[in-house]
């Protein structure tokens, strides 16, 4: 179990935040999204299913290089190129 002092720490508290901010972010328009192409554009959930494939190839690729570069630079790059 982790300690509740850990998050007394501002740093570790805006990350947090941060994270939270951006995968509400992220599943509300993969949510948002399948409803309008089932929706709006009559596509079946197969069709929709298919549809996001595209996004997640992106995620599953972009995974391994974007961790290389998180480990080997600090934290003021991560940050600004969060911010833009």
């Amino acid at each position: 179990m982790v300690p509740l002092d850990v998050f007394r720490s501002q740093q570790v508290a805006v990350a947090l935040a941060a994270a939270f901010m951006g995968m509400v972010g992220f599943y509300g328009v993969v949510f948002v999204q399948s409803l309008y192409l089932q929706q709006v554009h009559h596509q079946s959930a197969l069709t929709t299913g298919l549809l996001f494939l595209p996004m997640t190839a992106l995620v599953a690729a972009l995974n391994p290089p974007l961790r290389a570069w998180q480990q080997g630079s600090g934290t003021a790059p991560r940050s600004l190129a969060g911010s833009c």
